[in-house]
């Protein structure tokens, strides 16, 4: 004999589920059984919980529509008609699984699922499953994306060499929490140093003009940086007005902006049709957002699909890796903001790691005044600074002519 089901409120402030599955649960209940209709209707009737919206409902139906089981099934249908739902896009589809993001504080936490307690990491691994196989990515196209929004420490305890949504689930899946611990204890450990390295460079501003510094590096004086031979290229730079530098700009090592850079980079999607529907959608929102605003660390651009990553050493004319930006490039260009964000970025991340100090200070005059200059500009002394902080005082000097 089939249980009855919990008794129906039919309201909106209890989670009751369907309601066609309620009456549904009552049809069940009548299998091998032999009832009349008053027999179904009455435990029908019997099913409503007392004073519930559902009771006072059926107290008030005229005879005629609970006479027999058809009408009150009817009447029900009726009153809780079944809810339409619309299937969802493939866009939507894929931007549920790029949007689906396992907290760090969730990782040796548990959480129920279906009434069944289980690890966080696991009911993320099969959640995202489940929504891998809805978006029918079975090339995993969009798994860098996903991994890319991992903690760091779930990311070290299930690898990073995964080609296949299925290997990779099974790997977080298995990912023991003593692993997952111990990477969370290495990498609470490199934040450690990060800050305490940052706040060191906190304590260093730049303190010269552009002018004495431009001099500087051309004529390897002051700031230590070998005479060129043969004549140096001729920027652009002493044609444009510079007003004095704003007093309020506030100095951010380069260290701390480059982790800005990897921390706030903006999904980067496949040279697909559903990547290029979400790169519009990513410009959309950019220039809503931030209008003619320059990008910059902290308002990186969106990348055009299929491009190599920011800051890779790519040409920052089309995106492609193989030859190096500010160079010559016959390839379709990409928007002038994108151009420009690339630009920056490498320079912030060949800053990050080099150790020359005068090449630095020149570097950091260049962005202070960069929204002054053309696009044209940028790009000529971003490739220049570029070449400078790569071969660490052996590039040609800016000409102080």
């Amino acid at each position: 004999m089939s249980r009855a089901p919990k008794p129906f409120w039919g309201d909106d402030e209890h989670d009751e589920g369907e309601p066609q599955d309620f009456i549904n649960a009552i049809e069940y209940s009548f299998f091998g059984r032999t009832l009349g209709d008053g027999e179904k209707t009455r435990q029908f009737q019997l099913c409503l919980k007392s004073n519930g919206t559902a009771k006072l409902w059926f107290d008030a139906l005229e005879p005629e529509e609970h006479d027999t089981w058809s009408h009150l099934q009817q009447a029900f249908s009726r009153r809780w008609p079944v809810t339409i739902v619309v299937p969802k896009t493939k866009v939507e589809r894929i931007e549920d699984l790029t949007s689906t993001i396992i907290a760090e504080s969730a990782l040796g936490t548990k959480v129920v699922v279906k009434e069944v307690e289980e690890h966080a990491h696991v009911a993320w691994a099969n959640k995202v499953e489940r929504l891998a196989k809805a978006a029918q990515d079975s090339g995993a196209f969009l798994l860098p994306e996903v991994m890319a929004k991992m903690p760091k420490a779930l990311k070290k305890a299930a690898g990073v060499d995964h080609t296949t949504w299925d290997g990779f689930c099974t790997a977080v899946r298995r990912a023991s929490l003593v692993s997952i611990k111990e990477a969370q204890s290495e990498e609470n450990e490199r934040r450690a140093l990060e800050a305490k390295v940052a706040r060191m460079e906190r304590e260093q501003t730049p303190g010269r003009g552009i002018r004495d510094v431009l001099r500087a590096a051309s004529l390897g004086q002051s700031a230590g940086i070998p005479k060129p031979s043969g004549s140096p290229p001729i920027i652009p730079f002493t044609t444009v007005a510079r007003p004095a530098p704003n007093p309020t700009r506030q100095f951010r090592p380069d260290t701390e902006r480059f982790a800005d850079i990897r921390k706030l980079a903006l999904p980067h999607h496949p040279d697909t049709p559903a990547g290029h529907e979400l790169y519009k959608a990513q410009l959309t929102a950019w220039e809503a957002k931030h209008g003619t605003a320059a990008p910059n660390e902290l308002r990186p651009y969106p990348l055009s699909p299929g491009t190599a990553p920011a800051a890779s050493d790519e040409c920052w004319t089309c995106g492609r890796e193989g030859h190096r930006g500010g160079g010559r490039c016959d390839n379709t260009p990409l928007p002038n903001p994108e151009q420009r964000w690339r630009s920056i970025a490498t320079i912030i991340r060949r800053k990050a790691e080099t150790v020359a100090q005068p090449v630095s200070l020149v570097m950091d005059q260049f962005e202070s005044h960069a929204h002054q200059l053309e696009d044209h500009d940028i790009i000529a002394l971003a490739a220049y600074f570029n070449d400078l902080a790569m071969n660490r005082g052996k590039a040609e000097g800016l000409s102080t002519s």
